[in-house]
């Protein structure tokens, strides 16, 4: 384990090696925290390490080390990154998809069902494959997104009151309302999850259209609107959230 920037009084950003990977550290010192706390964040691939405001930097970094082997088994079992070059094999709508570049093909990637598995052809220059196939992602997330979004709200009586729908990458949430202005925004990463569970993230933001909170009716809402298929969604996500967010990186 090694430390970049021992000793500095303000908020800290250190690195460590562990678990075969070098992790990006941040040492965050809290008014709001009565202790130190660590949390080991795949979606980010970092360590975040809160300390009291008047907690002392390297007691913070000692607690780091004393936890460890706690948090090297908590790092092995963070997934792979998997960047959009030639060649990878990536999720889209829950289903394997392997990349392939063709200089001569379209720039724009076009998806081929040839072969024992789709193919997302992409032309252009090699060293843009991997903008290219992210700005498809997220224009295709887009695109649902927002008509799923607005026939579901359509369907319920609602549709009225959807004023905007935007994509974004998204760490925190996979998806946010804001029920006073009508605005919706969602992870792009959800066009590579299986329909069910993107569904069901728009069901829950729709609801909370009539529920700001998480209440029980606000679930009996969003189970209805998504067809009960909430349970199943929030399973997956658990299971396989974590591996979303290193796609592409």
């Amino acid at each position: 384990m090694f430390f970049s920037g021992g000793g500095r009084s303000k908020d800290a950003a250190d690195t460590l090696e562990i678990a075969g990977r070098v992790v990006a550290v941040a040492f965050l010192k809290s008014p709001r925290a009565r202790r130190i706390t660590l949390r080991a964040d795949p979606a980010k691939g970092r360590v975040t390490v809160s300390y009291p405001r008047y907690g002392s930097l390297r007691r913070a970094q000692r607690f780091l080390q004393e936890k460890r082997d706690w948090l090297e088994s908590r790092i092995a079992r963070w997934p792979d990154s998997k960047p959009l070059v030639d060649g990878v094999t990536f999720p889209l709508e829950g289903r394997d998809v392997v990349i392939q570049h063709v200089a001569h093909a379209p720039r724009t990637p076009e998806l081929i069902h040839t072969g024992a598995l789709p193919q997302l052809r992409v032309g252009g220059p090699a060293d843009m494959l991997s903008a290219r196939v992210e700005g498809w992602l997220r224009s295709r997330a887009r695109r649902m997104l927002t008509a799923e979004t607005r026939q579901v709200a359509s369907e319920n009586g609602l549709g009225e009151r959807v004023t905007r729908i935007s994509v974004r990458d998204t760490t925190s949430r996979w998806g946010s309302c804001n029920p006073h202005l009508g605005t919706f925004n969602y992870s792009w990463r959800l066009i590579c999850a299986p329909p069910l569970v993107r569904q069901a993230i728009v069901a829950h933001e729709v609801a909370h259209l009539v529920h700001r909170g998480h209440g029980p009716e606000f679930h009996a809402l969003a189970d209805l609107f998504a067809g009960s298929t909430q349970a199943q969604a929030d399973t997956w996500l658990r299971a396989h959230g974590a591996g979303l967010h290193l796609i592409g990186r």
